[in-house]
């Protein structure tokens, strides 16, 4: 099993759409998602990482992009 805490302040995390990855928590992750996601969270641009192993890439609005002006792709509106 796998925990993710995030504070509930967007200076937290910053651009990380909450409702996003409330919609992709029961997906299926491995150990090896841990340190690409570890790293996008931090901002790390690196040629090791992989946006299709971080959990948070989906979610995340690009840079510069005001995330209230973000949707991700794949959410259900309600």
């Amino acid at each position: 099993p796998m925990l993710v805490w995030l504070s509930d302040g967007p200076e937290h995390t910053p651009g990380i759409s909450r409702a996003c990855l409330a919609q992709g928590s029961r997906a299926a992750v491995t150990h090896d998602h841990l340190f690409h996601s570890v790293l996008g969270l931090l901002q790390v641009e690196s040629a090791v990482r992989e946006d299709s192993l971080d959990l948070f890439s989906r979610c995340r609005a690009p840079r510069g992009m005001p995330l209230l002006a973000y949707e991700p792709t794949g959410l259900a509106s309600s």
